[in-house]
């Protein structure tokens, strides 16, 4: 139902949500996916986080996507934690050798690189195949000089930016430590983008992107990767005005819940669940806020490669795992 990452945008969202929603196949057997417990959701409407926005706007200039009192439900989910290492047959690990190296030489994406992400991408691998997916493989996209002045240039979300990095990954070692080296780099990364990006600036969720990112790599590579996934893949249509394009995905979501999983989609209308009270933070933060770092990592694997549509797949993966349990 879509061709490239780039097609998913807020026009074709309209057109599934007036049409053909119901005509959705989900391929769940390209999502490898780790059993959660119930997650606290957001207890906020649509028409409450766009008011928040405009209220945050007038204030700070960004977006507060998760109200204080719930923020604070949240941090009772260990963040940024349970790294691990799926297991890969041994000819698997050859082929993404071979892939990668093709790769590099052909500079076109291997026809055989969908069903070798069904095993997922080895870690050791994985910081090379994101770069050639997203095309930084020769470098990243600005010089040093240009990030360096990106980073100390003011920007009016320092404030809030500086905010969100001490309670981004707070569990993980990297992060955890104030003023450390991985709150540091976190902060300039947020900020590099607000000055660089001026019609979205900084929106809260956007740290916990950065902060895997910053697992992986350096500053310079992180802001280059968040630049790709924001303009080339589309995730800013995400944080446009009112949420417009979050509310069509949701909208596609709650179809798909109710076409793949009627039992659950009636368990959700009896007690009163949207999936507008847990899909935002979902959604914005490409699950990278409170999923474990080896599910994240394989999320990414799929976002990266399939663009907007994966967020839909994983979304209903998950559900169908975890719906005797919710």
């Amino acid at each position: 139902w879509i061709r490239g990452a780039q097609k998913v945008r807020y026009n074709y969202l309209v057109c599934l949500k007036r049409n053909n929603a119901e005509s959705l196949s989900i391929d769940m057997s390209l999502v490898s996916i780790v059993q959660q417990p119930k997650l606290p959701y957001i207890s906020k409407t649509l028409e409450e986080l766009a008011q928040m926005q405009k209220s945050a706007n007038e204030d700070t200039k960004s977006p507060a996507i998760l109200p204080q009192s719930d923020q604070q439900d949240f941090d009772a989910i260990l963040s940024g934690t349970f790294s691990f290492e799926p297991e890969m047959p041994s000819e698997i690990l050859e082929d993404w050798n071979s892939v990668i190296t093709t790769w590099r030489e052909s500079k076109e994406t291997p026809l055989n690189m969908q069903r070798l992400l069904k095993y997922g991408i080895p870690s050791h691998l994985r910081k090379h195949v994101w770069l050639l997916i997203v095309g930084l493989s020769n470098g990243p996209i600005i010089s040093q000089a240009e990030y360096s002045k990106l980073v100390s240039t003011e920007s009016q979300y320092e404030k809030v930016i500086k905010r969100d990095t001490n309670r981004t990954f707070t569990c993980h070692e990297f992060f955890k430590k104030a003023d450390g080296e991985g709150q540091k780099s976190l902060y300039s990364v947020c900020k590099a983008y607000s000055n660089y990006d001026k019609a979205v600036g900084y929106c809260q969720g956007l740290s916990f992107i950065v902060a895997n990112f910053l697992l992986h790599f350096d500053e310079i590579h992180s802001f280059s990767l968040l630049v790709q996934v924001m303009y080339k893949i589309g995730h800013r249509a995400m944080f446009g005005q009112s949420f417009e394009e979050l509310q069509c995905f949701l909208y596609v979501f709650k179809r798909l819940i109710f076409i793949n999983l009627p039992e659950l989609a009636k368990h959700f209308n009896d007690i009163g669940l949207e999936p507008q009270m847990f899909g935002p933070q979902w959604f914005l933060t490409l699950f990278t806020s409170k999923f474990p770092l080896g599910m994240v990592d394989q999320a990414l694997d799929m976002y990266l490669s399939q663009g907007e549509r994966s967020l839909l797949q994983i979304s209903i993966a998950m559900l169908t795992i975890c719906c005797n349990d919710i």
